[in-house]
């Protein structure tokens, strides 16, 4: 019976397109804890039959759906390859504080001085540059980046993982450490929606970013915090009766290892979770055997 499932799931998963055997292993694993849950009974009723169960996936974006960064860029062997959010951002004008090319320069000193002291406080800092400006602006200057440029160096195998898990009624979130104004500028380009995008979130007042900070800020063990915030205000609002985290996506053992860790080890009422390391590189000893490890490129 289980085989007669198993070779049902990868019919169902292949059908009308093309995957590579990670992402069948990754979608195998998703769609089968996903169909174990929705079998399960309660009063001899499918505990879903009665109840609006929600299941979830959380991805982190740069790195682990985009090659390189949009706030910080991508460089190949000391080459560009392509200008972050924040490069670009200055450049127009936007940061009051730095101006130009020099200003360009300034910042990235400041940026890295303040990350060898702490790299939430370098992280938190990035944003904060572009006090004053409206909101939309920066969100514009982002949404025209990645339309022209950001989306041709999306990993193949994140957009149709993502396309599936829609497609099987899976919603996908992005917890980002660039800013909500830089990454909601990628709606649009993958499959997920607006309200599904967080980053690292500004106080806004009258359509203009103030300097400050709204908790948790989504860096490292603040991922974890707001999946469980998120969580937390579906079942509040009732939005469901029930919420399942399927699977969780990142490239950093840093920065993702905390939400991936706490992810891979949730006890599910069926089937296992899957968490996913992008090109993390070599494991730490205690994360050993708990991800998934894969390697994703952009083809060109």
């Amino acid at each position: 019976m289980k085989l007669l499932k198993l070779i049902f799931l990868l019919f169902f998963i292949t059908c009308g397109r093309s995957f590579d055997k990670q992402e069948k292993e990754i979608l195998t694993t998703i769609l089968n804890t996903k169909q174990e849950i929705e079998s399960l009974k309660a009063d001899n009723k499918a505990l879903c039959a009665d109840k609006k169960c929600l299941f979830l996936a959380f991805w982190d974006f740069d790195g682990t759906i985009l090659k390189g960064d949009c706030s910080e860029g991508l460089k190949e062997k000391d080459k560009e390859v392509f200008k972050g959010l924040v490069e670009l951002g200055i450049l127009k004008g936007y940061a009051k504080d730095y101006k130009g090319e020099e200003g360009v320069n300034a910042f990235w000193k400041k940026y890295q001085e303040l990350e060898a002291i702490d790299k939430k406080v370098a992280y938190v800092f990035l944003p904060k540059i572009f006090e004053g400006n409206d909101e939309s602006v920066m969100q514009n200057l982002a949404k025209e980046h990645f339309k022209e440029t950001l989306q041709k160096y999306y990993f193949p195998s994140s957009i149709r993982i993502l396309e599936k898990l829609k497609e099987v009624g899976v919603q996908s979130y992005i917890i980002s450490a660039s800013a909500t104004f830089f990454v909601k500028g990628s709606v649009g380009t993958t499959p997920v929606s607006p309200d599904s995008i967080y980053g690292i979130e500004m106080k806004i007042e009258n359509g203009k970013i103030l300097p400050t900070e709204i908790p948790p800020v989504t860096y490292a063990e603040g991922k974890r915090e707001k999946i469980q915030q998120i969580v937390e205000n579906i079942l509040k609002e009732k939005k469901a009766d029930k919420v399942f985290v399927l699977a969780g996506f990142g490239n950093s053992y840093h920065t993702d290892s905390a939400f991936l860790k706490y992810i891979a080890e949730q006890k599910l009422e069926a089937g296992k979770p899957i968490s996913v390391m992008v090109n993390g590189g070599e494991s730490p000893a205690e994360f050993k055997g708990l991800f998934k490890e894969v390697s994703f490129d952009v083809k060109r």
